[in-house]
This record gives C-alpha cells, structure tokens and sequence, in this order.
C-alpha cells in the first residue's frame, strides 16, 4: 500500500499492488526474482516469519531483516543473506545483483536446508514431541511414507 518506504517502490507492485499472492503463483514469483526482500516485521520481535521458510523452500534468493533467532534455522550470509539497516539492505543487494551464480549456490543452499530441516512435517513433529513427551520422538507417518496412503490420494 502506500505506507511503503519509498525504496519498495517497484514496477512490479502495480501489477500486484492490493492483491495477494498465492500458492503455484507465489512459488513461481519467489523462485523467479533475483531477489526478495524478506522485511520481518517488529511484532516478530526476535523470531522469523514463515515467508522466511517459503522463500527458501522455493529456491528463492532472499535478503531478510536479521533477526537472532534466524542463525538456529539457516547459516547466515551461507544459506541466507541478512541485513540490519536500509544502507545494508542496498549494498547487499547491489552486491548480489551483480554475482548470479552466489545467489543461486546461497538459495541452492537454503532451498536444500528448508527441505531437510524446516518442513510442516518437521513442525508438526516437533510439537507433538513437546505436547506428548510418552511419543519418544516417533515421527508422524505421512502419505510419502506409506504406498497405501499413496493410492487412495490419486
């Protein structure tokens, strides 16, 4: 909207300005850019936002505020680049604009990390594990796991 600081200002907003982005078409947006611009807001306080895993997931290269939190989940500057201020968050990008291939082996890395590590089914777990401690770590078993489930999904 128009609360955004003028350096958000793009040509690609008009197209997508009011209108959200989902899915299919958002996979293809993020795996798409050079770069996104993950801006965590405040209420996040020291955490990430799930736009943070998303991105990644996708294969998209992406800037994100830094957060403490974010160096538990993905390698900062390795698997995602952070920024802490707008000066940063230019030299960076304008850094990474100019170097194709370190975008792709740092979203190649990240994309990687997001697939072993930071999925639903990773969450899930994880909160099952804290809710019902007697689970002893079983992992839930999925679709993807058992060929009989498969089949009744086609």
């Amino acid at each position: 909207g128009s609360n955004n600081p003028p350096w958000l200002h793009s040509p690609v907003k008009q197209k997508y300005q009011n209108r959200s982005v989902f899915e299919s078409e958002k996979a293809k947006a993020c795996a798409g850019a050079k770069i996104v611009v993950n801006t965590i807001y405040y209420t996040e306080v020291d955490g990430v936002n799930n736009s943070m895993f998303e991105i990644a997931g996708c294969g998209g290269f992406q800037i994100a505020t830094s957060k403490p939190a974010m160096a538990e989940l993905f390698e900062p500057e390795s698997e995602i680049v952070t920024f802490a201020s707008r000066k940063e968050l230019i030299e960076k990008a304008q850094y990474y604009l100019a170097r194709p291939k370190e975008r792709q082996v740092i979203a190649r890395r990240a994309q990687e990390r997001a697939h072993r590590e930071h999925t639903y089914e990773h969450r899930l777990n994880k909160l099952l594990d804290i809710a019902l401690p007697e689970r002893n770590g079983s992992n839930l078993q999925t679709a993807s796991d058992n060929p009989d489930q498969q089949s009744k999904l086609r």
